[in-house]
């Protein structure tokens, strides 16, 4: 007879090696966090600068867009090295439709969408997820006097992580 999971989990708690790969996996999530953190520390401390209290580029992800102020200092970070996790977070936040005119902000996340490799070439799981978040902000800020270059970053980036986001935005506009 199968095991139920309590059982499994009973069993596993008295398992040593099990106990060394959770507390591996503990460490590393943690290392990646202050890698992480760090990595924020100058947007972060730009952010609270200006009165917003985050911990991380990632808690605007979703949230209401009432971080107007916040909108340049992102922006001006695109062209400043994070690491592609963080990036991807800035890319994210800035993915609000009622930033569409930003001509600066679009030529800026086409760059990065083009330039981006897809998660397929990324060996480091880490380091995956910023040619989707960058596709996802031009999504949100596409507009119909955009149409010919969303029909040629298809075309060019078919393959690309997050054209399926592009693709059905052109049905749209």
């Amino acid at each position: 007879m199968a095991k139920t999971a309590a059982e499994l989990m009973a069993e596993l708690s008295h398992d040593k090696s099990f106990d060394n790969i959770k507390q591996k996996k503990a460490e590393k999530i943690k290392s990646l966090e202050n890698f992480f953190a760090l990595d924020e520390k100058s947007i972060i401390t730009e952010l609270l600068g200006i009165g917003f209290e985050v911990k991380s580029v990632w808690d605007f992800v979703n949230s209401p867009n009432n971080y107007d102020e916040a909108i340049p200092v992102l922006i001006r970070h695109l062209d400043i090295y994070h690491h592609p996790r963080v990036l991807s977070g800035i890319l994210r936040a800035l993915a609000i439709p009622e930033l569409s005119n930003n001509e600066l902000l679009w030529r800026k996340v086409v760059e990065i969408f083009c330039s981006s490799k897809s998660d397929v070439e990324i060996e480091i799981p880490e380091e995956r997820g910023l040619q989707e978040a960058a596709a996802i902000a031009i999504e949100a800020l596409s507009i119909s006097s955009r149409k010919k270059e969303l029909k040629i970053l298809i075309s060019e980036k078919s393959k690309s992580d997050g054209a399926i986001y592009l693709k059905e935005k052109l049905k749209k506009i």
